[in-house]
């Protein structure tokens, strides 16, 4: 017997992928911080403004919920809170001590982890990382091997947790040292002696691991450990997806004295975003790709150098976020799926 799953007059349609993007909005003047995130345009608040000042960490999606990982402070002013929002609405309340602070999330079925520091008012900062509550320590910031270290994202894979970020050397000349960690054992990617570089987005597909950061100052990405500088400028990389065979990245390039713009790279290839004449900086924060079309998220400065707004590049066109009337704005983070 032969079974056949669609007849010959049947097409295959291409599943639909949504895209989720975190875009925080903040206001000095009347004291507000405000957290969004996006799917395909569509804004939703994150938690109760009206008491609150928040703060976008970090995003993630599983299956239909969107997480976010947010900093929360009363209005009134006082310590921080790590909160975990799921669909808008808190789902758990992270203590935290003086000096902690939690900025990468990850979430794997029924298990919620964060990265993030824990930086002694005496110290430096060492990694930490939060898994359903209980803290375990990556780096060590006492003693003779203490080092000065930092997490800037966060990947689950099966049973396997990359923290990325950078710890410092613990000998002279004490340069930032690109790493990961794969399940709290320090993967060290190649820089120059004295460099300052770190990694800020990691991307594990199949037995491939890609970090994107800077390499002595001068935007780059990593597979499995080798590196490709993608500019010759004063530089960073913020945002790492790939596609197949492609490698997309992004971040921002000088283009004058004190004057940074938005570049997108297709495997080492730059394209410019922005065109900022004027002293200012095109921040960018992420990438993501759905099929042959591009995202880039970030921040442009508003005419005159008075406050950013949060937007996205699709294939190079701009598109400027929705915020409320005098908040300044920037997109943070960007999940396709």
């Amino acid at each position: 017997m032969f079974i056949s799953s669609c007849s010959r007059n049947e097409e295959v349609q291409p599943v639909s992928k949504k895209r989720y993007v975190l875009s925080n909005e903040y206001n000095n003047a009347n004291n507000s911080a405000i957290a969004k995130y996006f799917v395909n345009d569509v804004p939703a608040t994150i938690g109760d403004v009206s008491t609150s000042k928040i703060y976008g960490e970090d995003l993630e999606v599983s299956g239909t919920d969107v997480y976010v990982l947010a900093s929360r402070q009363p209005i009134s002013g006082g310590a921080f809170t790590a909160v975990i929002y799921k669909n808008g609405i808190e789902l758990q309340s992270v203590p935290v001590a003086s000096g902690v602070y939690y900025n990468c999330l990850a979430v794997s079925g029924n298990d919620i982890y964060l990265a993030g520091m824990e930086y002694p008012s005496n110290g430096v900062p060492k990694v930490i990382q939060w898994k359903n509550g209980t803290v375990t320590s990556i780096t060590t910031n006492t003693g003779s091997a203490a080092t000065d270290a930092r997490p800037y994202d966060m990947t689950v894979v099966g049973n396997d947790v990359y923290i990325a970020g950078y710890e410092t050397a613990s000998a002279s000349p004490y340069n930032r040292l690109p790493k990961y960690w794969k399940n709290g054992v320090a993967v060290t990617l190649n820089s120059a002696p004295g460099s300052y570089s770190t990694v800020h987005r990691i991307v594990v597909q199949g037995n491939d691991v890609f970090c994107a950061g800077q390499l002595d100052d001068k935007a780059a990405y990593w597979k499995n450990g080798v590196a490709t500088t993608l500019s010759t400028e004063s530089s960073w990389c913020y945002g790492i997806a790939v596609n197949g065979t492609d490698v997309h990245t992004a971040g921002a390039v000088a283009t004058g004295a004190n004057i940074y713009n938005a570049a997108s790279w297709k495997n080492g290839t730059k394209t410019m975003l922005s065109n900022i004449t004027v002293q200012g900086v095109a921040s960018v924060y992420g990438i993501g790709v759905d099929g042959n079309d591009v995202y880039v998220i970030g921040s442009i400065p508003e005419a005159g150098g008075n406050g950013a707004k949060s937007v996205y590049w699709k294939n190079g066109v701009l598109t400027e976020l929705p915020t409320v009337a005098g908040n300044n704005g920037y997109a943070y983070r960007i999940v396709i799926q």
